[in-house]
């Protein structure tokens, strides 16, 4: 009985990994709306960076998506930083 309650508590306490988390959210994220999508990518990406190349990519990501954000209306998001954001998450190691 008490080894099943220790590994009940291992299990139970055991962290998920945040870089899996924040991937998934990023890989499902809907981009028919650009403003909260900017928000969330911008987020959840600068979550995930952990080497130079992956941050360099995220701040020319990031200032692609400075047109989205800060603004009542906006377009929809064109091809170029749909194109950026694709190789930001093709690079990302999860």
């Amino acid at each position: 009985l008490i080894l099943l309650f220790i590994i009940y508590k291992y299990f139970k306490n055991r962290k998920k990994n945040k870089r899996k988390e924040y991937y998934k959210i990023l890989k499902e994220l809907d981009l028919d709306n650009p403003k909260e999508s900017a928000y969330k990518i911008s987020k959840y990406s600068r979550l995930l960076i952990s080497n130079e190349r992956e941050e360099k990519l995220f701040y020319e990501l990031n200032v692609e998506l400075e047109k989205f954000k800060y603004k009542k209306k906006v377009g929809p998001i064109n091809d170029e930083v749909k194109i950026l954001f694709g190789r930001f998450m093709d690079i990302i190691d999860v």
